[in-house]
C-alpha cells in the first residue's frame, strides 16, 4: 500500500459506482452538489454529466453547483485539470472537511452530498496527514454540534467514514440526500452501534445497497456498500420511512453498459435506481430488495442479514421452536497464552527435557490439523503445558527446569504472564467434559463443528461450548447441520477482503436452533445417528459436503425439527452455499486484482 493510499485512504472510484449513487440523490440539473473528499474529482466529473444530461436540450446547469473538498492537494489539482479538460466548472477547496462549517468558504448547505471518504481504518488515523491526532479532533469537530454539545460518541474504533457521514449530514438543507460509498463493516460490528443510533436519530434512510457478486474496491482490503440518507428532523417521518436494504445479485456492467459520456448511460442508471429504490419487495434474480420499517430497526442489531438472507432465514428464526445457543450453554476462549513457544513445547521439546507427561494436555492448535468432525487426543500432535502447582511443590520434577529455562528467556517478563498469580500457569475450566463442541473462530469454505473427545485443550482459535453432558453429542450435529452454516455466514463478518469468516462470542451465542433440551429420544437419537455419518465423512468445502450422504441426513432432521417445507430447504443450502461461494469468489478476486 502506498503512504498516499494508507495515509489518506485513497482509491479511487469507479465510474459505474458513482453513477449509481449520483442517480439516487441527485434528482434535478440544478442540485447544488458537495463531494467533501472528492479525490481526483471521479464524483464531480460524473456529476457534471449528469446536469447536463438531466437539463433540457444538454444545456449547461448555472455556475457555482458543484462543490468539493480535498485534503490533498495534489489530489485536487488534479481533479481541477480533469474537469477543465471536459468543459466542466467546479469549485475545489483544499481544505480538511472537518475544519469546515456550512456557510463561511462553503455555501450554506446543499442538494447533495456524494462521495467516497476515505478508507482509513481507525488504527491509522493518528497518522494521517499533518500527524495530528484524529480520533481526538475529529470527536470534537464530527462529533459536537454548533453549540458545542455532543452529537453521537462514536466509538474509537470507528474509520474515517463514520465521521464523514455525522458531519456530512450537517451540509443537508431539508430534504437533501447524502450518498457514500463505505466499508460495510459499521452495519454488523459493536462498534458501529453508535453510527447506526446517529443516522436513525437524524436521517431517513433511503437505502443501503451491497454486491453479491463484485467488490467494488479491488484494492481496498474492504467490502463496501452504498448509505442513501435524507435529511429528516420529524421523528413520525423517520419511524414509519420503509428502508430499502437492496442487493444486486449482477456485475453493475451487465445494468449499465453504455460509455461513460453517452447521454444514454443516464437512462440506464435510472432503470436500475427504479429497482434499487422499489416501493415493494423485490426477489428478483438480479436485484433483491427487503423492506424494513426504520422504527423497527434498532443500533444494536446486526443490519447485514437484510440484506443477504433469505426468507426462510427469517422465518426459522421467528419459529417459536427455536431458541439461541446462549439460552442452551456457556461458549468459553481458548487458550490465549501470552508465550506459545513456551506453553507449546513441540514433541522434541517435551523428550528434551523429559517433562512429565502429568504437567501436559493434548493440544488442538490449528483447525488445518482437523480431518474429521470427530477429534480423539491421538489425533493431535501438539501438547500444552499444564502446570498450576506452586514451585516448592515442583522441587525436583523435569517440569520446574523447564520453567526456570524459560524464565531466563524473558517469558515470565511477558504482559500475559506477568499477570498471573503464577506465570507458567494457565487457566483450564474445572468442569471439563470427555467430550467438548468445539467451535472455530474464522473459517474459509468449510463449515464443522469439532467434538472433541478425551482431555484435550484448544487455542486460542477455538471456542468451547460447555452444556449438559447429555446434550454435547446432540448439540454437536445441530451445530454441524447447513442451517447453522447459513446463520454464520450472515452472523459472522468479512470485512476487510481477506475472505475468512470470523465469529465473536456473541455472534455464536446468537446462533438459534431446535431446542436439544425438549427433543424426543427419537429425534435426539436420530441427530447422532446423522453425526457419526457424517463423522466418517472428509472435511470438504460447503458446496460439496451438502451434497454428501451424511450432511443430508443431518439436514433432513434438523430442516424436520423446523417445519420447513421443501422449497425452503432448498434455499435455505442454495443461500449457504452461496453466501460461502461468493465471500470466498471476491477475497480471490480482490487478491488477483491487487497483484
Amino acid at each position: 500500500m502506498t503512504d498516499r493510499k494508507r495515509g489518506w485512504g485513497q482509491y479511487r472510484t469507479a465510474p459505474k459506482v458513482a453513477d449509481l449513487l449520483l442517480s439516487c440523490c441527485m434528482r434535478r440539473s440544478g442540485d447544488q452538489l458537495l463531494d467533501p473528499s472528492c479525490g481526483e474529482g471521479v464524483f464531480l466529473e460524473r456529476a457534471a454529466h449528469f446536469q447536463r444530461w438531466l437539463a433540457e436540450n444538454g444545456a449547461a446547469p448555472p455556475g457555482g453547483q458543484l462543490w468539493g473538498v480535498e485534503i490533498d492537494s495534489q489530489a485536487a489539482a488534479s481533479a481541477g485539470e480533469t474537469l477543465a479538460a471536459e468543459g466542466f466548472e467546479a469549485r475545489i477547496l483544499v481544505r480538511d472537511f472537518f475544519l469546515l462549517q456550512p456557510g463561511g468558504e462553503l455555501p450554506g448547505t446543499f442538494d447533495c452530498v456524494v462521495g467516497n471518504p476515505p478508507y482509513t481504518r481507525s488504527e491509522w488515523l493518528g497518522s494521517a496527514g499533518d500527524g495530528t491526532d484524529y480520533k481526538t479532533m475529529l470527536a470534537e469537530s464530527a462529533g459536537s454540534g454548533p453549540n458545542g454539545a455532543p452529537l453521537t460518541r462514536l466509538s474509537r474504533r470507528s474509520g474515517l467514514h463514520a465521521y464523514f457521514v455525522v458531519h456530512g449530514l450537517r451540509f443537508l438543507r431539508p430534504g437533501g440526500r447524502l450518498g457514500f460509498v463505505v466499508s460495510n463493516s459499521w452495519l454488523d460490528v459493536a462498534f458501529g452501534e453508535e453510527l447506526k443510533r446517529f443516522i436513525l436519530e437524524h436521517s431517513r434512510i433511503v437505502a443501503i445497497v451491497e454486491s453479491s457478486v463484485e467488490r467494488w474496491f479491488t484494492q481496498a482490503k474492504v467490502n463496501t456498500c452504498l448509505v442513501i440518507l435524507e435529511e429528516c428532523d420529524d421523528p413520525a417521518a423517520r419511524a414509519s420511512n420503509r428502508v430499502r436494504f437492496s442487493q444486486l445479485n449482477w456485475p453493475l456492467d451487465s445494468f449499465v453498459n453504455s460509455p461513460p459520456g453517452d447521454s444514454r448511460r443516464l437512462a440506464e442508471v435510472r432503470t436500475l435506481v427504479e429497482r434499487v429504490l422499489s416501493d415493494g419487495s423485490l426477489q428478483g434474480a438480479e436485484v433483491r430488495v427487503r423492506l424494513v420499517e426504520q422504527g423497527d430497526l434498532e443500533p444494536e442489531q446486526k443490519w447485514g442479514p437484510f440484506l443477504r438472507a433469505p426468507e426462510v432465514y427469517w422465518h426459522a428464526r421467528r419459529s417459536a421452536s427455536t431458541v439461541s445457543l446462549g439460552e442452551i450453554g456457556e461458549l468459553r476462549r481458548g487458550l490465549t497464552t501470552g508465550a506459545n513457544g513456551f506453553f507449546y513445547p513441540a514433541p522434541e521439546q517435551v523428550d528434551q527435557w523429559g517433562i512429565e507427561p502429568e504437567f501436559t494436555r493434548p493440544l488442538l492448535k490449528s483447525p488445518k490439523e482437523l480431518s474429521s468432525i470427530r477429534v480423539a487426543p491421538e489425533d493431535l500432535s501438539g501438547s500444552a503445558l499444564t502446570v498450576s502447582q506452586q514451585r516448592e511443590e515442583l522441587a525436583g520434577t523435569n517440569v520446574l527446569r523447564y520453567i526456570e529455562w524459560g524464565e531466563k528467556q524473558g517469558y515470565h517478563k511477558r504482559r500475559t504472564c506477568a499477570a498471573r498469580p503464577l506465570w507458567y500457569s494457565l487457566r483450564f475450566p474445572k468442569d471439563a467434559q470427555d467430550r467438548t463442541v468445539v467451535w472455530v473462530k474464522g473459517v474459509w469454505n468449510r463449515h464443522f463443528v469439532p467434538l472433541l473427545e478425551g482431555s484435550a485443550v484448544v487455542d486460542q482459535q477455538f471456542y468451547t461450548l460447555a452444556v449438559d453432558p447429555e446434550l454435547v453429542d446432540v448439540m454437536a450435529a445441530l451445530l454441524n447441520s447447513t442451517w447453522v452454516a447459513l446463520q454464520a455466514e450472515l452472523a459472522g463478518r468479512s470485512n476487510f477482503g481477506d475472505g475468512v469468516l470470523w465469529l465473536a462470542v456473541c455472534d455464536v451465542l446468537g446462533l438459534r436452533l431446535p431446542d436439544p433440551r425438549v427433543l424426543s429420544s427419537a429425534d435426539r437419537r436420530a441427530l447422532v445417528q446423522a453425526l457419526d455419518l457424517i463423522s466418517q465423512e472428509p472435511l470438504l468445502p460447503l458446496s460439496q459436503q451438502v451434497a454428501s450422504a451424511g450432511r443430508q441426513a443431518l439436514d433432513e432432521v434438523v430442516f424436520d425439527l423446523l417445519g420447513l417445507s421443501r422449497s425452503e430447504r432448498l434455499a435455505a443450502v442454495e443461500a449457504a452455499v452461496g453466501l460461502t461461494e461468493t465471500r470466498v469468489r471476491r477475497a480471490a478476486d480482490g487478491r488477483r486484482r491487487s497483484v
